[in-house]
């Protein structure tokens, strides 16, 4: 009789438990990504404030002219500033593109493409013409294959968002903030 009872129910919580696991993941994943941190929200806004997107630019000479195109950009953050010279960290692999011949900036201040047609009166098909002369070049400063990283600097006359570094180490239990294009 005991048999008839356990079997069941050992059945009943193997089938809880492996409904569990594969549910679980799920529900933890959407509660991790709609998590919201009131105390934060300042944070974030200051480190938004100073995100940049770091642009390669590619010349190619052809027959009497001279085709240009533009990556879509990568991240960078604003960490200093001397005068209109604003420094910003980025990655290693974003400056090492091998095809680039040089980079060029669009800060939170860059109007979108949509916005730069808008405000000059342009319709129909795509027509660059402009838009990218808005963004400041870039000179890469330092670079650490390593780890990664490089730190590129450009002018603006704009006053622009410098995100605030901590000095020490992130300890377990710490919140951090990353953003990204």
């Amino acid at each position: 009789m005991k048999k008839k009872i356990i079997i069941p129910i050992a059945a009943g919580v193997a089938l809880i438990a492996a409904v569990g696991a594969l549910v679980w993941p799920t529900v933890y994943d959407n509660a991790c990504k709609n998590r919201v941190y009131s105390d934060l929200e300042e944070a974030v806004k200051a480190v938004e404030s100073s995100n940049i997107r770091v642009i390669s630019v590619r010349e190619e000479a052809g027959d009497n002219t001279t085709k240009i195109s533009y990556s879509e950009g990568a991240s960078g953050v604003i960490v200093g500033q001397e005068d209109e010279v604003y420094y910003a960290l980025t990655a290693y692999h974003v400056v090492n593109a091998e095809e680039a011949d040089h980079f060029i900036v669009a800060t939170t201040l860059t109007p979108s493409y949509e916005e730069f047609k808008e405000a000059n009166g342009i319709s129909g098909p795509v027509v660059f013409s402009g838009y990218y002369d808005l963004m400041a070049e870039a000179t890469v400063e330092y670079t650490s294959e390593a780890h990664d990283l490089a730190i590129i600097s450009f002018r603006s006359d704009d006053e622009l968002a410098i995100a605030e570094l901590s000095q020490a180490d992130a300890a377990k239990g710490d919140r951090l903030v990353a953003i990204g294009n």
